[in-house]
């Protein structure tokens, strides 16, 4: 809650002044994929829809934050896990609220004006820490090629699956434990503008804070990738 607090003041902040800074709003739906560190599958899709605030700092840098609902997890393999000796796939989806605090540079290219008006063609470089809050999630295993769900909410405080099949790297049992609803990180990204009309953003980043230090005898720490369509506002 502390952490939603800060996001929850912060915004009320970036807000007042934006009312008085000429900011850049914009609307943003990316897609793209997202896993967990030290797993060894091939990531599961990410979806993320909201919207971001610029506040400019100067005529080339700025200050860029916002709040989106986004889904993460991660997918990986536990060899010999069944009884039987076949191997189990677990997949993990996340959902929850996340908010970028970005320090951006502009780099106008041709005629354009500055990057507070709509310009023709431009580059902005992005760079900071994020934090996000989980609202929700299911794991889920496939034995025989049919997902089954796990009962239980990863974020429960009562959460604590033992039949994982998991080991530690010294070979002992291992479980998966409740995971942390809130989470840092930090990610880089570039926005481009074209001809004043096509407007695409690449971002990717990586939790600093682990949201569970119990998965197989390790910290579970979350990066994603992801393109978006942005369409600006002229408010």
């Amino acid at each position: 809650m502390k952490h939603f607090s800060f996001v929850l003041l912060l915004s009320v902040v970036v807000l007042t002044c934006a009312a008085q800074k000429h900011p850049m709003w914009t609307i943003r739906v990316g897609y793209g994929i997202s896993d967990w560190i030290h797993s060894n599958g091939d990531g599961v899709p990410s979806l993320q829809i909201g919207g971001t605030v610029e506040i400019p700092l100067s005529r080339t840098f700025g200050f860029q934050t916002g709040l989106s609902y986004m889904n993460k997890g991660a997918l990986w393999t536990v060899e010999n896990g069944a009884t039987d000796g076949t191997a189990v796939r677990f997949r993990m989806r996340l959902h929850g609220v996340y908010a970028p605090l970005f320090l951006t540079y502009h780099i106008p290219m041709g005629d354009a004006e500055n990057h507070y008006g709509f310009v023709s063609s431009l580059i902005t470089l992005k760079l900071g820490p994020y934090v996000g809050y989980g609202l929700g999630g299911r794991l889920k295993k496939s034995a025989a090629g049919e997902w089954l769900p796990v009962n239980g909410n990863p974020y429960s405080r009562s959460y604590n699956y033992n039949n994982l099949s998991l080991q530690a790297p010294d070979g002992t049992a291992a479980y998966l434990g409740k995971l942390n609803r809130c989470e840092a990180g930090v990610a880089a990204g570039v926005d481009v503008v074209a001809f004043g009309i096509i407007n695409v953003s690449l971002k990717g980043g990586i939790g600093l804070t682990p949201l569970t230090t119990h998965w197989g005898g390790r910290s579970a720490k979350s990066y994603f990738v992801q393109g978006a369509l942005c369409v600006p506002l002229p408010l």
